[in-house]
């Protein structure tokens, strides 16, 4: 079983801000406001989702749309690809505690390889798990962004290694997190395909 930083952490990933607690209609407000935010940047630009015949897709195991874990929980999501192809994957937290945009460590090896996982012919339209979490504080969004492409991946976005989270971070606003991961999507051509897909949770307390 592994633990979270918010709701990841490999250390690994999130996006957090507890929906309202039943005495604090403030937080909700603000935490349905961020989240209409960040909707709206992971939804955008949507040709990205799907392009021609090529397609990614993640969900939990709670499903995909309006998910929720309650503290104590376990947490865990899956990739399937609809062609051979590689991804990597990156988790955007915020919470009152901090905000960042971060690679998941997807193997325990060195350089980049330690992001990118493989879609071998055998495992076309099979679910691969990224592995189990547990739910713990500090509760609210997160978020899951699935890069992939037909062809080996050379380019991650730039990150540096946060030594007290041991997070590969990207950017610590969540909206920069987005446009350094779109800005480093494999470009379109003949021969390489690419596509995305986000999947957007909460976690809540056990009340």
């Amino acid at each position: 079983m592994k633990r979270l930083l918010t709701l990841f952490s490999f250390t690994l990933i999130a996006l957090s801000l507890s929906m309202a607690y039943a005495d604090d209609d403030t937080r909700g407000f603000k935490t349905i406001r961020a989240k209409a935010a960040i909707e709206e940047a992971l939804n955008k630009p949507a040709e990205l989702k799907v392009v021609e015949n090529f397609k990614v897709e993640v969900i939990s195991n709670k499903g995909k749309k309006g998910v929720i874990f309650k503290e104590g929980e376990d947490a865990e999501f899956f990739v399937r690809l609809n062609k051979p192809g590689f991804y990597y994957v990156v988790g955007h937290t915020k919470n009152q505690e901090v905000e960042l945009s971060y690679l998941l460590n997807l193997h325990h090896l060195e350089d980049q390889v330690r992001f990118l996982q493989e879609v071998s012919p055998d495992s076309l339209k099979k679910w691969q798990s990224l592995g189990k979490f547990t739910v713990e504080p500090p509760f609210g969004l997160e978020s899951l962004q699935v890069i992939a492409s037909n062809k080996k991946i050379e380019k991650l976005p730039p990150y540096t290694k946060d030594e007290a989270t041991g997070l590969y971070v990207i950017s610590k606003t969540i909206t920069e997190g987005i446009q350094k991961t779109r800005a480093f999507k494999p470009k379109k051509k003949k021969t390489i395909l690419s596509a995305e897909a986000v999947i957007l949770i909460e976690t809540q307390p056990n009340k």
